[in-house]
């Protein structure tokens, strides 16, 4: 299990004008975070700038001695197109990728605490979030676009889900950051930039105590 007692997730969102120092600048607000998510709107825009997001996201990370996850970046193979996230770790590897549709999801292990990935569309299947819960991941993060809900509704699916697989599941679409506990306690603002999930190694013992208890009861 891990040791981790708190794990600080940041958005990095790059005001106007749109370009490589921006995002730089954005990067850098956020020198406390562990884990920093340039999401579905970034991606956009560095695919319209022509800007490497992926690779000046590892030069950050390295740089900075921290972990980025980004995307989902379209690339096309043939007449095939894939939505990609991306997770970057701290010395400017790429530590898991996610590929749609060949992939549900992804996971990676950050400080002995096994993650996984999704895209925010995934959120709306209740079978494929249960299949990336079942990998094993503690936390799950959910990036893109949002489904076409209101942001309340979305919120709603967010706890729900979180709620159903037992896990911590931070979503964001770019604009706002929805994080769940596995209880379903919101765990920050909507319009947060950062979430601060505390004291990560109680909560997970004590969920992995409730799973234990559960399958005893079986």
């Amino acid at each position: 299990m891990s040791g981790m007692k708190e794990l600080l997730v940041s958005l990095a969102r790059p005001g106007e004008p749109w370009n490589a120092k921006s995002l730089e600048a954005a990067l850098d607000t956020t020198p406390a975070t562990d884990i920093v998510v340039l999401p579905f709107v970034v991606s956009l825009e560095a695919q319209a700038k022509g800007l490497d997001l992926i690779e000046a996201s590892k030069r950050w990370a390295k740089d900075e001695v921290k972990w980025a996850i980004l995307g989902p970046i379209a690339q096309t193979n043939g007449p095939k197109v894939f939505n990609s996230i991306y997770v970057i770790n701290d010395g400017g590897g790429l530590e898991a990728l996610c590929e749609r549709p060949n992939k549900i999801a992804s996971f990676f292990s950050y400080k002995g605490l096994l993650m996984g990935c999704i895209t925010c569309e995934e959120l709306l299947s209740p079978e494929n979030v249960s299949i990336a819960a079942r990998g094993g991941a503690r936390i799950l993060f959910a990036i893109g676009k949002r489904p076409s809900i209101n942001p309340e509704a979305f919120e709603a699916l967010v706890r729900v889900r979180a709620l159903e697989n037992a896990t911590f599941l931070l979503a964001s679409d770019g604009d706002s950051f929805w994080a769940f506990s596995h209880s379903g306690e919101a765990i920050c603002e909507t319009d947060a930039r950062t979430a601060r999930l505390a004291r990560v190694d109680r909560l997970i013992a004590r969920q992995m105590r409730k799973t234990s208890e559960a399958i005893g009861r079986l």
